[in-house]
């Protein structure tokens, strides 16, 4: 066999044993093709050092019936200019709720056109990761409100907007945090705290 040959026959299968360790399918949950990034916190690990579950958080949102329209919409394509360019306005975050040992990831979306300085979320969503699935157990939308981790455990935050504010409005002066408690079946909120 002729030398070029040889060597083309040998790239060939470099490339072809390269390729083949590249594109090995690792189960992470539920993936979409060609998928853009999503800012996210790393999954948590577990004591041995090994990735606990995690998910596509795009693909959970475009799957769920209950999830609203309008976040839909705001899932479809990566967005297309502004501070989150060629990123889903979708934020991710992995714990696990106190006393129970049960894991969670909280998503929450924002809307492309949302602003870093001021809470622009569609909604927010808390799922718990079991038995090879995503199960939402907690939804909050509209009044520009997200879940969120504090003090050791899931909330529920909502922007508060002052009448008359300095800043005409479009900034929430202040925000509530209410704690959310696991009741055997989903997320409730706490009132009066």
């Amino acid at each position: 066999m002729p030398m070029k040959t040889r060597l083309a026959v040998a790239l060939c299968a470099v490339a072809a044993g390269l390729c083949a360790a590249g594109c090995g399918v690792v189960d992470t949950g539920v993936r979409v093709s060609g998928a853009a990034p999503t800012p996210t916190e790393p999954a948590p690990r577990t004591e041995g050092g090994t990735p606990a579950r995690s998910v596509d958080a795009v693909e959970v949102l475009r799957e769920d019936p209950g999830v609203s329209d309008a976040v839909k919409e705001a899932v479809v394509r990566p967005c297309p200019e502004g501070y989150g360019e060629g990123w889903y306005p979708v934020y991710v975050r992995y714990y696990e709720l106190p006393d129970t040992g049960i894991p969670v990831v909280l998503i929450n979306v924002q809307g492309c056109a949302g602003s870093v300085a001021c809470t622009g979320a569609l909604g927010g969503y808390v799922y718990r990761l079991w038995e090879g699935r995503a199960e939402r157990i907690y939804t909050t939308t509209g009044g520009a409100s997200e879940v969120a981790w504090h003090e050791g455990g899931p909330v529920v935050e909502r922007a508060d907007w002052a009448a008359g504010s300095g800043a005409g409005g479009t900034c929430p002066e202040s925000l509530t945090r209410t704690r959310l408690e696991w009741d055997g079946a989903g997320l409730t909120e706490q009132r009066g705290e």
